[in-house]
């Protein structure tokens, strides 16, 4: 997976549900954490060894950053968009032979895509197999 995973402390010495973030063309072989531009939040740098390239991901509470929700609940759903900072758009409901029932099939715009803070995601969401 070409991502990094992000998680925030939480006010009982534990940890919120990890956030992911995009981080190149190829998975990270190593990670750098510092303030690159000088707003006093750590930023993240990875090293995208099978690429040839590093990424940079400042660290902007003002953007959406689409979670990947294939397979999990609505209310699961909800929950880690809400920690990317996005909400839940649309939602159709469609027949699948290999989601569950009440199961997220897909996401529009896909995991990864960074937006402006509260952007919208549009679910489709399985009716299960059908009869």
């Amino acid at each position: 997976m070409n991502t990094v995973a992000v998680l925030v402390g939480n006010r009982h010495a534990g940890f919120c549900e990890k956030v992911y973030y995009l981080a190149g063309p190829s998975p990270p072989v190593s990670l750098g954490i510092g303030d690159l531009d000088n707003d006093g939040k750590p930023d993240v740098v990875a090293a995208n060894g099978l690429a040839d390239s590093v990424s940079v991901l400042i660290n902007s509470p003002m953007l959406c950053n689409v979670q990947f929700v294939k397979g999990k609940t609505l209310p699961i759903t909800r929950r880690r968009l809400a920690r990317g900072h996005c909400r839940v758009g649309k939602i159709r409901r469609a027949y699948s032979k290999t989601v569950k029932r009440s199961r997220v099939i897909s996401e529009k715009p896909k995991s990864g895509t960074m937006l402006p803070r509260g952007a919208k995601v549009d679910l489709v969401v399985s009716r299960g197999r059908e009869r």
